[in-house]
């Protein structure tokens, strides 16, 4: 199928079904960034990527458990709960993971780091080694 008939069939799509487990996961993402909710696998990165039910502004519904009867339970509470699935939460969270703010914010931390400016670090990184050079990413693309 062609990229054009993927986006006209995600962008009418009542809902996405995403059973598999990704380390990411573009397929969820992408069909939020038209407005379409997802039903998915909360394993791997959908649960981190979805806010699911229990989300003031929910893009999607997740179930725990890759079988049929877990899958037909969230279709289920997809149908229940559809008009709090609003499409315009949908695409404000995809938003998140635009390349274009993770270019922005990526090109700020590096250009803070370099600075000696304060940075707060992801919990699970290191902090770095204060005594590199300083200089700016301002050129990065």
């Amino acid at each position: 199928m062609s990229d054009a008939e993927r986006d006209r069939l995600l962008a009418s799509a009542r809902a996405f079904v995403f059973a598999a487990e990704e380390d990411f996961g573009i397929a969820p993402l992408e069909a939020q960034a038209f407005g379409t909710p997802v039903i998915a696998y909360a394993g791997g990165a959908a649960a981190e990527t979805i806010p699911g039910l229990d989300d003031p502004a929910p893009a999607g519904v997740l179930f725990d458990e890759q079988s049929a009867t877990a899958i037909a339970d969230a279709v289920w509470r997809f149908e229940q709960n559809e008009p709090r699935l609003r499409p315009e939460a949908c695409r404000t969270n995809a938003r998140r993971f635009d390349a274009d703010r993770f270019r922005r914010e990526l090109r700020e931390f590096i250009d803070a780091r370099l600075s000696g400016a304060p940075v707060r670090a992801p919990s699970s990184s290191p902090a770095g080694d204060p005594s590199r050079p300083r200089g700016t990413c301002s050129e990065v693309p």
